[in-house]
């Protein structure tokens, strides 16, 4: 079942619908299918899933705590600029420990990534509201983000990671 897409911001929209597109029609065996040593579909998902929930944990904490400063430093910067900017998602990336998949939530993936993608949306517009558009909120690699750049950055993330369940299939 399509999520509601009802009221979401254009970038988060798109991610839902990046995600829904490439698992269209693909059963649970496929969905847990994976090369060894390699990620499944399920695991991809969860891994999304992972950072959508993160998100919103972190920008609830700086609602909670306020604005503070925060610089990026020169790393920091070409990768903002290479992946919210550009589009690219740079490979070799390794997932931090809080975003590494454990499996076993099967289908039920999808629901949990649209009602994160929604709540991800919703503390975004509060953020917005309560604390303005221009204030950065830290990303644990490519440091201060935006609302704007976090949906950006997690389309862009999507994207990447939507390839290799385009690979998955076909395999």
């Amino acid at each position: 079942m399509p999520g509601d897409l009802t009221g979401l911001a254009p970038d988060i929209e798109r991610t839902l619908q990046a995600i829904e597109a490439a698992v269209a029609g693909m059963t649970p065996e496929q969905l847990v299918r994976a090369p060894a040593g390699k990620w499944s579909a399920e695991s991809v998902l969860e891994h999304l899933d992972l950072t959508f929930s993160g998100t919103v944990v972190g920008l609830r904490k700086r609602l909670e705590t306020g604005v503070r400063a925060l610089t990026a430093d020169w790393r920091q910067r070409i990768a903002t600029w290479l992946i919210v900017e550009l589009g690219f998602f740079p490979p070799g990336f390794q997932a931090p420990e809080f975003a590494k998949p454990v499996g076993g939530r099967g289908e039920r993936i999808l629901d949990d990534i649209r009602r994160h993608l929604r709540e991800m949306d919703e503390v975004m517009v509060e953020c917005d509201q309560k604390l303005g558009t221009h204030v950065a909120f830290k990303h644990p690699r490519l440091g201060p983000l935006t609302t704007a750049q976090w949906r950006k950055f997690h389309l862009v993330h999507t994207r990447h990671h939507m390839k290799q369940i385009a690979r998955l299939r076909a395999a």
